[in-house]
């Protein structure tokens, strides 16, 4: 039986004894975790450690932490600019983006977005928080990063954008009829990332200046099919077919 996961941060280089935060005993206690039971503890940012339970009470999780071990990121990267989705759809999004293994997620805005961001700092911290949560059960070393909205333009210029290998867009009844053949001939060196962008647009869809924009800085245009997909599932379709491709040719 695979060990329970909960978060911790940060984890210590060598082993020591270590009391979890609220959050963490809460989900003890859900687990309903005793004293001798083993864990794996996570910071989903690359690194993990076990332990083993010492203590488990409504006051306190405390546990015999071994010293933290780095798990090496993927080779293949993939990064995702969605425009504003509305909150709920936004919290499906990083959970499944999450469980997929996505590196990052910026958040872009456009001129159709039906939400609009307020700029509340507590409202990445609730998305990361989920992020987190995601990690725990889908076993992932590592939440996505993720960023604040940037204006469509400013994605398109962004070094983290602008260096990626393939970049695309997913724009309903695009020419492209289908992804293409990611990094065909790849000649990537070990141990180099392959990274990958895609952009998914808002409920409305993109607007033509938009596309035209995207076009204009070397930007794929994809299509995802006929079928007219709301944004949560064009952002997990999308991704999952990239990732696939992407570790078919590692």
């Amino acid at each position: 039986m695979s060990r329970r996961r909960l978060f911790a941060s940060p984890l210590p280089a060598a082993k020591v004894e270590m009391t979890l935060d609220d959050e963490s005993r809460h989900h003890a206690q859900v687990l309903r975790l005793s004293v001798g039971d083993e864990l794996r503890l996570f910071d989903a940012a690359g690194r993990e450690a076990d332990a083993t339970v010492v203590r488990c009470d409504r006051r306190a999780l405390v546990c015999v932490v071994e010293g933290a071990r780095d798990v090496p990121a993927p080779r293949e990267q993939l990064h995702l600019a969605v425009c504003v989705p509305k909150a709920a759809k936004l919290e499906l999004i990083v959970r499944m983006l999450t469980e997929l293994g996505v590196a990052s997620l910026q958040l872009v805005q456009s001129e159709r977005a039906v939400s609009k961001w307020s700029g509340e700092d507590g409202k990445l911290e609730r998305f990361r928080r989920i992020a987190i949560e995601a990690c725990a059960q889908s076993e992932q070393a590592y939440a996505p990063a993720l960023s604040a909205p940037l204006p469509l333009a400013a994605t398109l210029v962004s070094g983290a954008f602008t260096r990626s290998r393939y970049k695309c867009a997913f724009v309903e009844r695009s020419a492209s009829a289908q992804l293409p053949h990611l990094l065909a001939g790849d000649t990537t060196e070990p141990g180099i990332a392959r990274e990958v962008w895609a952009i998914v647009g808002p409920e409305g869809g993109f607007a033509p200046v938009e596309v035209q924009l995207m076009a204009d800085h070397g930007t794929d245009l994809i299509t995802l099919g006929p079928a007219i997909l709301r944004v949560e599932t064009a952002c997990v379709v999308a991704c999952a077919l990239i990732l696939d491709r992407l570790r078919a040719q590692a």
